[in-house]
């Protein structure tokens, strides 16, 4: 039994009926699954041991309860609705909310000239906070000159049209803020490659070295002191959020955000997955052990999961899938030791998409059935196992 499965047991056992306990889950989004254009999964979480948790505490008559934040709707736990389970969506805000918020992060005007602003930029929260920034920043605070921010029209907002104004606010930002500091835009850039928190140490020797001057840019010359500089500013503008993960002070962005940012990397983006890749390509024996030895420590898949996910962004597909067969075990290793379902899962859709019997397998055996049953599995050798109760 693994250690997550071995927690939620002993929770359970020891969970007395006159225990009063809440347990607070903030940015439950880190452990779903992203998948915008497939909505029936989209907000899926990846691990079947917190789901069968969650929904354990949704069904149970005890006094637990679980406040979860999110930025991903949470489909595991609809159907308990109405029961345990309370869904609130604060994504939209109201007028006074959305015009506290203005206030908040430095935008001034009359009742008028901010709701003139919502008028054309909607409530979504995320952007109502970044405009509100950049309008502090930038706007000498006058919430009236929002006309100022970025170019061709803008009309009243409607809805649907969240996503094109907060790419125009942020847009607009990374403009100021390049013209200004582009140390910071540009370490901003490069957290927005990699899809997990990364500290200013990583950034810092893939970046900083001097033969990769020309990726670097304007953080050239930049030592890792000034680099984290440049980071704890962005954390205190939101552009990233700072955090402490195993005694590692990291940075991560917000999914949205990084969206918009990587849209304006596109001749760029290569080049610096390249960088990526060669310094996590150089440290790789280092951190998951010389070829041959299959790693099982989560550091160590984490880090050939994210080497992987550059050699496809730079279109190395031949390598990509090496590093699958032979330094993560492929299925044999990362689904059937493991139990790595969801891993399998994320590096065949980024972008490999080599072997569909190794994702039909990892959405089976998370439950997906659905899913699975579009893709081919073992033969019905495979079928009758799993019927017979085979917990692989």
């Amino acid at each position: 039994m693994k250690k997550a499965e071995r927690g939620y047991e002993h929770f359970r056992q020891h969970c007395g009926p006159r225990q009063r306990i809440l347990i607070v889950l903030d940015g439950l989004e880190r452990m779903q699954l992203e998948r915008p254009e497939q909505e029936a999964i989209h907000g899926s979480l990846e691990s079947q041991v917190l789901r069968q948790f969650l929904l354990w505490i949704a069904q149970s008559p005890l006094a637990v309860r679980v406040l979860i934040t999110t930025r991903f709707r949470l489909p595991d736990l609809e159907p308990e609705v109405g029961g345990r389970v309370t869904l609130m969506d604060v994504d939209n805000l109201t007028r006074p909310q959305a015009r506290s918020l203005l206030k908040r992060r430095g935008a001034e005007g009359t009742q008028a000239e901010l709701d003139e602003l919502l008028d054309h930029f909607g409530a979504h929260a995320l952007t109502i906070d970044h405009l509100g920034g950049v309008i502090a920043d930038y706007l000498d605070g006058r919430a009236a000159r929002y006309g100022e921010l970025g170019s061709g029209p803008l009309t009243r907002f409607e809805s649907g049209q969240s996503g094109a104004r907060l790419s125009r606010v942020l847009r607009a930002y990374q403009n100021y803020l390049g013209a200004e500091t582009p140390q910071v835009r540009d370490a901003l850039q490069r957290v927005a490659i990699f899809p997990r928190p990364v500290g200013a140490k990583e950034l810092a020797d893939i970046f900083l070295s001097p033969e990769r001057a020309e990726q670097a840019a304007s953080l050239s010359g930049s030592t890792e002191l000034e680099l984290a500089g440049y980071l704890n500013r962005l954390d205190q503008m939101r552009f990233l959020r700072r955090e402490v993960l195993n005694d590692r002070r990291v940075f991560s962005i917000h999914p949205a955000v990084r969206d918009v940012v990587l849209e304006g990397l596109t001749e760029q983006l290569s080049a610096l997955a390249g960088a990526a890749r060669e310094e996590l390509e150089f440290k790789l024996d280092t951190v998951a052990g010389r070829p041959g030895t299959l790693p099982t420590t989560k550091q160590a898949l984490d880090y050939i999961e994210e080497l992987i996910g550059f050699c496809i962004q730079e279109g190395r597909i031949d390598e990509a899938k090496d590093l699958y067969k032979r330094r993560l075990g492929g299925w044999d290793h990362l689904g059937r030791k493991l139990g790595e379902f969801s891993r399998v899962e994320r590096i065949q859709r980024v972008g490999l998409h080599q072997w569909d019997t190794d994702l039909g397998w990892s959405l089976l055996l998370q439950g997906r059935l659905a899913e699975a049953s579009t893709f081919p599995l073992a033969g019905s050798d495979a079928h009758l196992e799993l019927d017979a109760g085979s917990t692989y």
